[in-house]
């Protein structure tokens, strides 16, 4: 799994594991299993890309038909791969809002500008 995929997708069972019995939302666990399955998925798509590169034509390139084909058929392999980390993909976000305790917002507005003058009219250039 990407190591980016394996940080999330741990960070976030670490800190489920560390939520109260009953987190605000179920299904949790078994989003992360899926998202799990969806890196590993992504992995091997990688992984069968980089050997199909390796067994292109020295001169198949983008723009080539072996490489536009082999392109496309990982593309079509990679997506619903991806569609199931955009689907799911809050999830961690939601583990780690969840997990953290809620901090007070900050309320402040924009400094006031001072006033220089009480003239309606902007001051002649000089």
């Amino acid at each position: 799994m990407s190591l980016i995929a394996a940080r999330l997708v741990a960070s976030a069972e670490n800190r489920l594991t560390r939520l109260p019995s009953a987190p605000d939302r179920p299904g949790w666990t078994s989003q992360l299993g899926i998202l799990t399955s969806a890196a590993h998925g992504l992995d091997a798509v990688r992984t069968t890309w980089d050997e199909t590169l390796d067994d292109l034509p020295m001169n198949a390139g983008p723009g080539t038909p072996a490489y536009d084909t082999a392109a496309a058929r990982r593309n079509r392999a990679a997506w619903p791969l991806l569609e199931l980390w955009a689907l799911h993909g809050h999830t961690v976000l939601d583990i780690r809002t969840a997990a953290e305790p809620s901090r007070p917002r900050l309320q402040s507005t924009a400094p006031v500008p001072p006033v220089t003058s009480t003239s309606s009219t902007p001051a002649a250039r000089r």
